[in-house]
């Protein structure tokens, strides 16, 4: 394990002049964005500090290139914005507003004058600054600095008001060898696709700030990979509750995995990650318990695609390519992609009166926000289906809705108490009915570059990773996950 450790840690160590230009570009840019608020607009503000592994947590791997400044304010300077007419009550709207406001008349101008590219508005819980310089991508957000007593009392204003808190936990409480480990976990999520919102194998991949609690938690990379299959059934809580406590917690009733925040004890670090990740990481972590690898951290055999492409049925997936209309922050066009997929899923299953279609079907997302390219696969084990399906009536009690129903259905017949009447499908070819349903659920920020079996010539290398994610990272794990979540009365929509 130490020659793994020692090899693996080789290739993913900031080198000296990393660090060195990431420290200049934090300094540059901080004093860029004082200089420009003093000489114009002279908001009050208490520090521009480095957050995020780049930061003063110091996680981050070689060759990473994002950086996140925050613009750290006191809530006691705008008092008048946060809340509503003198009371304790957020005025979220007004926040909105003003962040939004700083952006367009401080950072983003700051940022033109001094010739950073790609400058974005951009949208989480508020707004915030995206952009480009020396190769780097910089996001620059607004939070306000709460202390810890009033952070644990009373919460965050915004969410990414506890970040500085994280900072100064993992600053405090990891050692070296320990913020090294934290990059060799990273390291394997960002091998295997599951890594933070770019994540392919769900909608949310194993953020930093979990990657960094599970070594703190259970102290190193070995312990985390032994006890990484029980992480369902064993919370991570710096306040020692039971599995059954927290989950006897509404909020975190649906959350499989349990990485609880030490700076605040109602925050489930691991809300946002994927049942999909966990299952398919614990798979291959497994494996290499089995029989250790560095190539396991190194190597992700899924990208030799075009092999594992000549190994499917290539008629039961179907295959969506889009090109964004104009740049947008990655994020919004996924989260469309995410609710298109799920809608189409639940409409190729059932119709609206709870008529079988295709039946289960699933899907993967994968996308590469450096192209611009985006893509949607569809699977189901029956892309051809009987051209007739028999719909149930009304009860076959003599009523006027019966009778509606014979004239409107001359060959009905009774069966169980209900009248039924054989009927056409619109569609019964899988294709065409993902491609018409696709078609009305078109979202503007992308266009598509093209539809179809991954048998007819794909597009992108976007497009064919999608497949094989869908293919080897989430069809073999569906059962096992549907049967977990159901032990445990999770419901969560995938």
């Amino acid at each position: 394990m130490l020659r793994i450790r020692k090899k693996v840690l080789n290739t993913v160590l900031p080198t000296s002049q990393e660090d060195k230009k990431i420290e200049e570009l934090i300094n540059k840019t901080s004093e860029i964005l004082r200089k420009w608020n003093v000489n114009h607009k002279n908001y009050q503000i208490e520090n521009i500090l480095p957050q995020g592994s780049t930061g003063l947590k110091q996680t981050h791997l070689q060759d990473a290139a994002d950086l996140d400044l925050f613009i750290m304010l006191n809530p006691d300077n705008y008092r008048d914005i946060i809340y509503k007419n003198n009371t304790n009550q957020i005025n979220y709207k007004q926040l909105r507003s003003f962040f939004k406001t700083l952006c367009k008349e401080w950072i983003i101008p700051a940022l033109k004058e001094s010739g950073y590219k790609k400058i974005l508005l951009s949208y989480a819980e508020h707004p915030y600054v995206s952009a480009v310089h020396q190769d780097f991508d910089i996001d620059i957000v607004f939070a306000f600095l709460i202390k810890k007593k009033n952070l644990i009392k009373n919460g965050p204003i915004t969410a990414v008001d506890r970040t500085y808190h994280h900072t100064k936990f993992i600053t405090s409480n990891l050692t070296k060898e320990q913020r090294n480990d934290v990059r060799l976990l990273k390291k394997f999520f960002k091998t295997h696709l599951s890594y933070g919102d770019k994540a392919a194998t769900g909608r949310g991949g194993f953020i930093g700030y979990s990657a960094e609690l599970m070594i703190y938690y259970l102290e190193d990379i070995w312990t985390v990979f032994e006890k990484f299959e029980s992480l369902p059934n064993c919370p991570l809580d710096f306040y020692k509750r039971t599995e059954k406590e927290l989950r006897n917690r509404q909020r975190f009733q649906n959350n499989l995995l349990l990485i609880m925040d030490p700076t605040d004890e109602n925050r489930n670090v691991a809300a946002s990650i994927s049942p999909r990740s966990w299952i398919y990481c614990n798979d291959l972590i497994q494996n290499f318990r089995k029989n250790p690898s560095s190539d396991y951290f190194l190597k992700n055999q899924l990208l030799d695609y075009q092999k594992l492409l000549n190994n499917i049925d290539k008629q039961q997936y179907v295959v969506v390519e889009y090109e964004e209309r104009y740049k947008t922050h990655y994020t919004k066009v996924r989260d469309k992609l995410y609710s298109m997929a799920n809608s189409l899923k639940r409409k190729a299953a059932y119709d609206n009166n709870h008529n079988k279609r295709f039946g289960n079907v699933s899907y993967a997302i994968y996308f590469n926000p450096s192209t611009s390219i985006y893509s949607l696969s569809f699977f189901t084990k029956k892309p051809i289906i009987d051209k007739y399906y028999l719909r149930r009536g009304p009860p076959a009690d003599n009523s006027d809705h019966q009778k509606n129903f014979a004239k409107a259905n001359p060959d009905y017949f009774k069966k169980d108490g209900f009248c039924w009447a054989k009927e056409e499908r619109k569609q019964n070819n899988f294709y065409e009915f993902i491609k018409q349903n696709e078609k009305e659920q078109q979202i503007k920020e992308v266009k598509r570059l093209r539809i179809g079996h991954p048998s007819q010539n794909l597009k992108t290398d976007e497009g064919k990773i999608s497949v094989v994610v869908l293919k080897d990272c989430i069809l073999p794990y569906e059962e096992e996950l549907k049967n977990i979540l159901r032990k445990k009365n999770i419901s969560i929509t995938f």
